[in-house]
């Protein structure tokens, strides 16, 4: 595998890894605090931490861009959710009507992913070289590194 593809591959794992914990940040945030704007601010806010200054300004916008898209898709969520609690509660909980919610909320959870991933690409794209590796750096030093993760990352 070439240094290109293997650099092209980090990079794709970093956005994916990225746009997990974004979603799953405000996910576990409104779960818990029972309020969604100001924890998907908050995860926002935790998110941008993680890139480059420069990278910040364009990832908001990006964000920002669809947000309303973001807002639908986090809403469907919720409903979602909300099908399995009233599900749960049942006296006489059905199995079959269980999978098929939990599989709904999975395929919920999909569609933000694709969506949060595809915003992601879309800024990454936009950067200067120099600053995508600044990006890199910055995630491997925090997360673990992201090329160990890769067959052959180390050659």
């Amino acid at each position: 595998m070439s240094r290109r593809m293997q650099w092209l591959l980090g990079g794709l794992l970093a956005l994916s890894l990225a746009a997990n914990l974004f979603f799953g940040g405000l996910l576990l945030g409104r779960t818990f605090s029972g309020t969604q704007v100001p924890l998907a601010e908050q995860g926002v806010q935790r998110f941008l931490q993680t890139l480059p200054e420069q990278a910040r300004p364009l990832l908001l916008t990006a964000l920002l861009a669809h947000r309303e898209e973001i807002r639908t898709q986090l809403r469907d969520i919720a409903a979602a959710r909300q099908r399995i609690a009233a599900l749960i509660a049942a006296p006489e909980p059905d199995r079959a009507q269980l999978q098929a919610a939990f599989a709904g909320l999975q395929a919920r959870t999909a569609d933000v992913q694709r969506l949060l991933h595809r915003v992601l690409l879309e800024a990454a794209l936009q950067l200067p070289p120099e600053v995508r590796a600044q990006w890199r750096l910055r995630w491997e030093s925090k997360l673990g590194g992201f090329p160990a993760l890769l067959p052959g990352a180390d050659a």
